[in-house]
């Protein structure tokens, strides 16, 4: 496949260590699957390796010619420091720290696009969406009566009884993983946020290309909306010259899929989403034909003119050139207005992220796990996306109904391709390496916002923090990230003696314990 394929012609010994003709002529695809998992030779990862470098050198010459602020509207280069930065400096990452990330994405973008993966993504995609049935949680519904407010992370569910239905946790990461994101989109369960400190064209083509959706920000410079398709342009240029689809034969395939992952967020406001769009598919050069718009339209405080919005889109002459994520939603008339309205998919999550403040301002929870339950309690009439505060329970998340967990720093944090792509800040003590990191009420974009204070040296009606990521040589790339989670939702099939996550998400009856602090600590690492 692609280069992988390519490479074999040029050695003898299989440097890939993927699968030679004699092995894929003695068994089934399932099989020639977990042979992609089989660790690459060095000889393999050498080639790659003078690949990417070249390719980098030439996309920093590229780039190097770009206007300065268009690059920060692509994530490509340094946005203005503000007052309140806890890292400074920035200076561009050593190109050898990002050619190897670069080539471990190569490795697992092999896995993730497997052709046992490509089929289950065809199959899921020739299915309509099919309504969940309503979800019966004992142990949630007492929370309900009492009045709890409980996070994700205080449930586990019980170990599956009987038989495996698949013993094998590398099978299910080649065929089980795959879900309905909207009614419209199949992709794998993790998606990207809109937050800005994170978002790059990068980032978007990354994710895009190994099958999760991600949403272009609407804050600061991307209140422009010639600046969001300008993001989108250039993560689609970024698919075009990425090393890992030359000679693929599944590139087209690829390409197509990506294009409808590559998302945009809209603010709920009918007359500005509706002009938005309307910039964007004209500016946005792959939108034509059949491709579709991927829409987050996104307000925590006003429902009222999400539905507006969601309604407007839908009536419009772009109704059918759009795919809608609606939200936040707080309860379950929420819900249904959205459905009601149109929308694809609804988005909940207010306050648990780990960047966010809200509650601790407003004293106002979202109580996420439980509006999500409240919702499924009814049946699911659209796929759920559950944004913050997930942490490692996306199990939990799935189990109550959930399709996909909406990541921020856990995905992109401390990548190369976390804003801005291949650039690094100081701390000023040590020398260590670190990108910025702050939420969409921070401090820092409320200054991009300009959203001052009467004095002009602050800013106003904070629910967010600023802080700092540090680069992370283990983990050093968003697909990286993505495989290793998809890892551990594959492992939580085979102790749940499941297939495919489908089941655990349709299953009625889900077995959800909750945790005391006391299991919480046992049951993770907790030697000295």
């Amino acid at each position: 496949m692609g280069i992988t394929f390519y490479i074999l012609s040029m050695y003898q010994e299989n440097p890939a260590n993927i699968s030679t003709p004699a092995e894929e002529a003695l068994t089934s695809q399932t099989e020639r699957f977990k042979l992609a998992l089989r660790p690459r030779s060095p000889e393999y990862i050498q080639y790659l390796t003078d690949i990417y470098r070249v390719h980098l050198e030439q996309e920093r010459s590229l780039l190097a010619q770009r206007d300065i602020e268009d690059l920060k509207a692509t994530g490509q280069f340094p946005r203005d420091s503000t007052p309140f930065d806890v890292v400074s400096n920035p200076v561009l990452q050593n190109i050898e720290h990002i050619v190897y990330g670069q080539v471990e994405r190569h490795i697992y973008l092999e896995v993730l696009t497997h052709q046992t993966v490509l089929d289950t993504f065809r199959q899921n995609q020739a299915r309509t969406w099919e309504p969940l049935s309503p979800k019966e949680i004992p142990v949630l519904d007492s929370c309900l009566e009492e009045r709890e407010a409980v996070t994700y992370e205080d449930f586990v569910l019980s170990i599956g009884e009987g038989e495996p239905s698949e013993s094998s946790a590398q099978t299910v990461l080649g065929t089980g993983l795959v879900v309905k994101g909207t009614t419209e989109t199949v992709c794998f369960p993790i998606c990207g946020s809109s937050m800005s400190a994170l978002n790059s064209a990068n980032g978007s083509e990354n994710l895009g290309l190994s099958g999760a959706m991600s949403f272009v920000p609407i804050d600061a410079e991307w209140g422009n909306p010639h600046k969001q398709a300008l993001m989108l342009n250039e993560s689609h240029r970024l698919l075009r010259v990425d090393p890992f689809l030359t000679n693929h034969e599944e590139a087209e395939y690829l390409i197509n899929r990506a294009t409808g992952l590559m998302g945009i967020t809209l603010k709920a406001d009918p007359a500005d989403a509706l002009t938005r769009v309307e910039t964007i598919l004209n500016e946005v050069e792959y939108l034509d034909g059949d491709h579709k718009l991927l829409c987050r339209v996104y307000d925590p405080r006003s429902m009222q003119r999400m539905v507006k919005t969601v309604f407007a889109l839908r009536d419009s002459r772009y109704g059918d050139k759009v795919v809608i994520v609606g939200g936040k939603v707080t309860n379950r008339s929420q819900a249904l207005a959205l459905v009601k309205a149109g929308a694809h998919a609804v988005d909940i999550g207010v306050g648990e992220g780990e960047i966010c403040d809200t509650p601790g301002v407003t004293s106002a929870t979202g109580n996420n796990l439980l509006t999500a339950y409240q919702i499924a309690r009814e049946g699911l009439q659209i796929p759920l996306i559950c944004d913050g505060g997930t942490g490692r329970q996306i199990p939990i998340a799935i189990a109550i109904g959930a399709s996909v967990a909406m990541k921020s720093r856990a995905l992109s944090g401390g990548t190369y391709e976390h804003n801005p792509t291949g650039w690094v800040y100081s701390n000023g003590v040590d020398g260590r390496g670190f990108k910025r990191y702050f939420g969409e009420a921070s401090d820092a974009e409320k200054w991009y916002g300009k959203k001052f204070d009467p004095t002009g040296n602050d800013v106003m009606f904070l629910e967010g923090s600023v802080g700092r990521v540090e680069m992370d040589s283990r983990y050093p790339s968003i697909t990286k990230r993505q495989f290793k989670m998809l890892e551990g939702l594959a492992t939580a099939c085979i102790f749940q003696r499941i297939a495919s996550l489908e089941e655990l998400q349709r299953n009625p009856h889900p077995d959800v314990w909750k945790y005391t602090s006391h299991a919480a600590m046992r049951a993770s690492v907790h030697h000295n």
